[in-house]
């Protein structure tokens, strides 16, 4: 991942609310700009500093263990209203990942 799809990425979660990020950076790709091989980012929902995650991506280009991932954690005790923030977090995301594999990440931007 660019330095570019990392950023444009991140935009689009922090609209959501709380974000915790684990980036890492390639460090054999260091020439001209950076390229990051791992991005997992859990979204929050809640009351600060007592909400819970309701979704997690993990984008991860290491080629020995390349992997897209992301769900939605299942909670049975959440209100109305986290269920809803879930469900927006979840569709931002499944549009990240959508943009992502298609090559749009970054010409989506453009469109918004």
């Amino acid at each position: 991942m660019t330095y570019e799809e990392v950023k444009e990425i991140s935009r689009r979660l922090k609209q959501l609310g709380d974000i915790s990020l684990d980036v890492r950076l390639d460090n054999t790709k260091l020439g001209g700009q950076p390229e990051f091989f791992y991005y997992d980012v859990q979204i929050d929902v809640g009351e600060e500093n007592n909400g819970v995650t309701v979704v997690q991506l993990i984008i991860n280009e290491d080629p020995t263990e390349s992997e897209i991932r992301f769900h939605k954690c299942d909670y049975k005790f959440i209100n109305d209203q986290c269920k809803q923030e879930q469900q927006k977090a979840y569709d931002t995301c499944k549009q990240i990942v959508r943009d992502y594999l298609n090559g749009n990440l970054l010409k989506s931007e453009a469109k918004e």
